[in-house]
């Protein structure tokens, strides 16, 4: 995720130059792509030149956050969406639109959608300012089959692309009518995940995830199992210095979390891959003891080839 004040880069950094991006006739390439265009391109021909035998499939969704509603930038007809809590998820959108995209192509049509209806608005700091959280969120998962059982097995993966909307003061920004309460809707946001960065830094026992939406949706990926890589955006010029101060701090913060990120599986999945570690080291134990005593390996207790190479 970009962090950082209205106008220090966050948009440029994550999506490039919008205005090169959305073109209807832009293939990629340009050296002003930002983050999203050039993973695109890395995840596709990771597919591509995968293993053998493996199969994916990508499926991406737009969305924002808006004066703490969420909506769904595929489908803004839809209007205001809930978020809901699951044992298996966590939290998530409920009927958010999930498109299938079978190409870098596909999933750049369905960025360039919602960097066409997110909200943006213009003031004395920043003529295109982001006025609300836009996440892109790409469901990318695998299937295989396990040489030993035969069985398949398959993994989940989710990547998210989080362009925040930036803290701004009103007597800078000079924002007016609406923009008023849209800005105090984002400090308020950014100020929670401010808060929920403090406690992971300190590794207190209680963190404030569910203050708001934009916590609960990153909950996952802030201080779970999950890698997560914060870009601090900072302006050059010497006024804002304050907030640039800021960002820093809240950089090193996150520089100091600490994240175990595991492979997802499904829980039946999961379990059988518990039960064959254990069984694996059961086997190796055994093996060793064995070799401690000068005892002959029978085909009776034999170990297989991964219990072996663990007790190696």
């Amino acid at each position: 995720f970009a962090y950082g004040q209205t106008g220090s880069g966050k948009t440029y950094s994550v999506s490039g130059a919008e205005h090169v991006i959305v073109d209807e006739s832009y293939t990629g390439g340009d050296p002003r792509e930002g983050v999203v265009p050039r993973a695109a391109r890395e995840i596709y021909q990771a597919v591509q030149n995968g293993h053998g035998g493996v199969n994916y499939s990508v499926k991406a969704a737009c969305f924002e956050i808006y004066n703490e509603q969420v909506i769904d930038l595929l489908n803004p007809d839809a209007g205001q969406l809930a978020i809901r809590e699951s044992k298996a998820q966590g939290f998530f959108v409920e009927n958010l639109l999930v498109v299938e995209c079978h190409g870098v192509s596909d999933l750049m049509e369905v960025f360039k959608e919602g960097i066409r209806n997110r909200h943006v608005g213009a003031h004395t700091m920043n003529r295109d300012s982001s006025r609300s959280h836009s996440l892109l969120v790409l469901y990318i998962d695998s299937t295989r089959i396990d040489p030993d059982t035969g069985e398949q097995i398959k993994q989940f993966g989710k990547l998210a692309f989080v362009d925040l909307a930036g803290s701004e003061r009103l007597k800078s920004s000079g924002s007016s009518g609406e923009m008023i309460k849209e800005t105090g809707q984002i400090n308020k946001s950014l100020f929670t995940l401010g808060k929920v960065i403090a406690c992971l830094d300190k590794g207190e026992a209680f963190v404030p995830y569910r203050d708001s939406k934009l916590t609960k949706l990153l909950m996952d990926s802030l201080g779970g199992s999950s890698t997560c890589v914060m870009v601090a955006c900072c302006s050059p010029s010497a006024r804002y210095i304050e907030e640039t101060l800021s960002t820093l701090s809240y950089a090193s913060r996150a520089l100091n979390i600490t994240n175990t990120p595991v492979v997802r599986l499904e829980p039946a999945q999961r379990l059988i891959e518990q039960l064959r570690s254990d069984n694996h080291g059961l086997r190796a134990e055994n093996a060793q003891l064995r070799i401690q005593l000068g005892l002959p390996m029978s085909d009776k207790v034999r170990p297989s080839t991964a219990a072996l190479r663990h007790a190696a």
